[in-house]
């Protein structure tokens, strides 16, 4: 009796303590959305998922990195973490060097709580195309 009386106590501080435990989240966590982008181009591009400021800042590729732009390389894949709403995404083909080349192609999008959009850029005409994955 003295056992099954210990091993119940012992399981309801443990139910306790884990109660505190998921309490001391704050009610649970909210996902960011995320934006999925693979480089199908065959080509170096450079992405930004969420281009909204940037773009009203007058989209100078020279400070697009500071903006949480990246580069990838033919068939890399990078996932950004976007607040939720609406968004620009911007695609732009590279250069060896690294200087743009075309046009980029900058489409808007809305994403919701915990929404994940794939996308992946292709190249058609020499120049960078968003398209869904």
């Amino acid at each position: 009796m003295k056992k099954c009386l210990a091993i119940v106590l012992g399981v309801g501080a443990l139910l306790l303590t884990s109660a505190d435990f998921v309490q001391a989240g704050g009610g649970g966590s909210k996902a960011d959305p995320q934006v999925q982008i693979q480089n199908r181009a065959g080509a170096r591009v450079a992405v930004l998922a969420d281009a909204t400021k940037w773009i009203a800042d007058g989209a100078n590729p020279a400070n697009f990195q500071a903006y949480g732009g990246k580069v990838l390389n033919p068939n890399q894949l990078h996932t950004f973490k976007v607040k939720a709403g609406a968004i620009q995404v911007v695609a732009q083909l590279l250069d060896g060097a690294g200087a743009p080349v075309g046009a980029p192609d900058v489409q808007g999008y809305v994403v919701a709580e915990k929404a994940l959009l794939r996308l992946k850029v292709v190249q058609a005409g020499g120049n960078a195309v968003l398209q869904p994955q």
